[in-house]
């Protein structure tokens, strides 16, 4: 998936007035959404500058990507004060989250699979 449409959909996701799947009903304030797309931003600056990651592997993904975001966070401890390197972290950890609840709704349905095995014997 191209990263601008993981961006589009990641930018839905958290500014959707009602949005169940976020385990909440209100969408998140517009600077709230601009701190995390800030972090996405630097996070994905810092994995194709620093880390050499190619432009065609750019992903929100890559924050699944233990080695790169404990690199990330080092980096950016080092690199501005540590308040500042927690709201990344904590960023980090809404945008980790924001991959897990999309994970959770494109995995299949576990009854479904039970159904179809119980009926193949």
């Amino acid at each position: 998936m191209p990263i601008t449409s993981e961006i589009d959909d990641f930018e839905a996701f958290w500014t959707q007035p009602y949005n169940f799947e976020r385990q909440g009903t209100g969408m998140v304030r517009q600077s709230t959404y601009r701190g995390l797309k800030s972090t996405v931003s630097k996070f994905l600056g810092f994995a194709h500058g620093w880390m050499k990651v190619s432009l065609t592997s750019l992903s929100l993904r890559l924050f699944s990507n233990q080695h790169l975001i404990i690199s990330y966070m080092d980096f950016m401890v080092h690199r501005v004060c540590r308040t500042k390197a927690d709201v990344e972290f904590q960023n980090s950890i809404k945008t980790v989250e924001y991959l897990r609840q999309v994970d959770t709704r494109s995995l299949p349905n576990p009854e479904e699979k039970v159904s179809k095995f119980m009926g193949a014997v």
